[in-house]
């Protein structure tokens, strides 16, 4: 399990390789629903808990919850960061199993993340809750201006992911890695 140290200097690694990364593939990206052959394969790691973003025992479907767990190379902590076609600069969330879901928030609430339809079950039927930016201090932002967090900064496993205003909260930082 890497050290925060070691996480943070990986996280900005991460987030300038991200950044090059997404900007070459959002300038080539056409119009269409997000695949998982356009974006990067990454794995997501809270830089407070040092436990990866996951899916609950690795059982994909409509409405499951996203979690963090130990991060081991499980199948269900790979995830796809799919850049969008109408919004440059923003991406969706995807597992690798399931490229037709997305990592969906309902806005304006700290319900939990879940696995939606990517574009068409949204939460209230609007794609925008599925756009995510890498933004600031390895903050993973929501389009409505809120932030992707872990409720009470647990470190913890099986504790489900949320989003929340943005604070001084360290369970606000995540890196990004390639997988």
């Amino acid at each position: 399990m890497p050290t925060k140290l070691a996480s943070l200097l990986r996280s900005r690694k991460a987030a300038a390789l991200l950044l090059g990364l997404l900007t070459v593939v959002a300038l080539g990206a056409g119009a269409g629903t997000a695949s998982a052959s356009e974006g990067a394969r990454v794995e997501i790691l809270n830089a407070n808990s040092d436990l990866c973003m996951s899916i609950p025992g690795d059982v994909i479907y409509t409405g499951q919850r996203i979690d963090q767990w130990d991060c081991g190379g499980y199948a269900d902590q790979y995830w796809y960061l799919n850049p969008s076609a109408s919004h440059p600069g923003w991406f969706y969330i995807q597992p690798q199993q399931n490229d037709t879901l997305c990592a969906t928030y309902v806005p304006g609430t700290n319900d939990i993340l879940t696995l939606q339809g990517c574009g068409t079950n949204a939460g209230s039927g609007n794609a925008s809750t599925q756009l995510w930016r890498y933004v600031g201090d390895n903050e993973l932002e929501t389009f409505q201006g809120w932030a992707m967090s872990v409720p009470g900064a647990s470190t913890t496993h099986d504790v489900s992911i949320n989003i929340y205003p943005y604070g001084p909260y360290p369970d606000q930082h995540w890196g990004i890695y390639s997988a």
